[in-house]
């Protein structure tokens, strides 16, 4: 993490004007959990929130931990083998199930977990140049699936795993896509699951 600090490269744009998906920053995020807690992020995590909140599929796991979690995969179904990247927490890590992140945006979003200034924050578009369908707050995308349904979600992929969380405010839906295959058929199809959905 130091060397993450010391090195300070160009800004690649200028404020508020854009948004970049930073790993780094949620790495730095994780340290920052632990120095001001004084907890590993793994005794955090299980003790603030998995075990509080009843998340029993949940767990952070570290590189060269001894639990049987499922590898990720190439388009071409071959497998993605962890690597030293693998091991930084923050940005990744945490193993989860449908079902618990299910509960856990329905805890974010009745905040139970976070207050409501902070949710505020993170429904909040921060970037003044974009339109709301297509802004960012804080750890959540804004999206629509139409001009008047706002959208929160947040995917993530790495080394084969592509996962999907999305949360409608207005009837409290949520999405949630887990895959162990790289590919890119539920990118951008939010509106068209939440279209099925209104139709049942």
């Amino acid at each position: 993490m130091v060397c993450c600090l010391c090195y300070k490269p160009n800004c690649s744009t200028i404020p508020d004007n854009n948004f970049e998906y930073s790993n780094t920053g949620y790495a730095v995020l994780a340290n920052l959990i632990e120095k001001v807690s004084g907890m590993s992020l793994k005794q955090y995590l299980n003790t603030r929130i998995f075990e509080p909140f009843e998340m029993k599929e949940t767990f952070l796991y570290q590189f060269g931990d001894s639990v049987n979690i499922m590898l990720g995969h190439k388009s071409n179904k071959r497998v993605y083998y962890r690597n030293f990247l693998s091991g930084v927490i923050g940005d990744k890590g945490i193993q989860s199930s449908i079902h618990d992140l299910y509960l856990w945006a329905k805890l974010i979003f009745s905040e139970k977990i976070i207050s409501r200034e902070s949710l505020l924050l993170l429904c909040t578009p921060h970037n003044p140049e974009s339109p709301l369908c297509n802004n960012y707050g804080y750890g959540f995308r804004i999206g629509c699936v139409d001009q008047k349904n706002v959208i929160f979600y947040h995917g993530g992929l790495w080394n084969g795993n592509h996962s999907l969380l999305v949360y409608r405010p207005y009837d409290e839906a949520v999405i949630v896509i887990l895959s162990n295959i790289y590919n890119k058929s539920f990118v951008g199809r939010s509106g068209d699951i939440f279209r099925i959905l209104d139709e049942l």
